[in-house]
């Protein structure tokens, strides 16, 4: 079965429409799901300043194309360097947006635990990332969290488990990271196999990070005016005279 959404109403598939093909056994009375969208032959590039960052351990790159919701990219795909000197930062996995929050979050969910528990405790949070990356190829279950750190909400699937079978199509790629991005700090990033939804596969793509700088506090408000200094001191033995003239009477 050809699915096709019309754009100009013109009941004729063209090279603007969105588009889809699914195979229905003998039989079926109902199709299913379809995805219809665009296909392209060129590969994937990014969008202008499409290079953000997600939060202090991901990186978020948008692309001008829906990317295939099955993509999975380990380290050897990204190489992350810190300008200027190129030192390279450690990275994990480069996955569509849905499915790096379905693995990630309980690990996120663990982390900012672990942060307020420690923010009540006055003991410092510990700055890198050292849960081990969950694999995203395998079935294997979630990774074992070190005795005494805070667990994350109960989850009845397993952190390498889509929460969607079939997540929306989506132009976002999230990298992430093994330590915490710094901020003010700028990074190269090379990504290299990034395949569309359509099939085109972009060979490499380069683009640069600029971390924000926290925001500084408020500085005090120097317009405010101070104290009146020039008043003249009080003195209860010292009486005053009014130096306003009476008014003159004419006849």
């Amino acid at each position: 079965v050809r699915v096709t959404v019309d754009e100009n109403n013109n009941r004729r598939q063209e090279l603007r429409d969105p588009w889809d093909t699914v195979r229905v056994g003998v039989g079926r009375d109902s199709v299913g799901e379809v995805w219809a969208f665009l296909r392209d032959t060129m590969p994937p590039r990014l969008e202008q300043n499409g290079i953000t960052r997600s939060d202090s351990f991901a990186i978020l790159l948008r692309f001008n194309q829906p990317i295939d919701p099955g993509l999975q990219l380990g380290d050897s795909a990204v190489t992350l360097r810190l300008l200027p000197d190129s030192t390279v930062v450690r990275t994990f996995t480069a996955l569509p947006r849905a499915a790096h929050d379905s693995l990630y979050l309980p690990i996120d969910s663990a982390r900012r635990a672990q942060a307020r528990e420690a923010a009540d405790t006055a003991a410092p949070a510990a700055a890198a990332d050292t849960l081990p990356p969950p694999q995203a190829d395998s079935g294997a279950a979630a990774p074992a969290r070190p005795a005494g750190r805070a667990q994350p909400p109960v989850d009845t699937l397993p952190p390498d488990v889509p929460l969607e079978p079939r997540p929306p199509l989506a132009s976002t790629v999230v990298i992430r990271v093994a330590q915490p991005l710094i901020p003010g700090a700028r990074y190269l990033v090379t990504i290299r196999g990034v395949r569309t939804a359509g099939g085109a596969v972009a060979d490499s793509v380069i683009g640069q990070l600029q971390v924000p700088e926290p925001p500084k506090p408020a500085a005090p408000d120097s317009t405010a005016l101070p104290g009146d200094s020039t008043a003249a001191p009080a003195n209860d033995n010292v009486s005053t005279v009014d130096t306003v003239p009476s008014p003159v009477r004419r006849r």
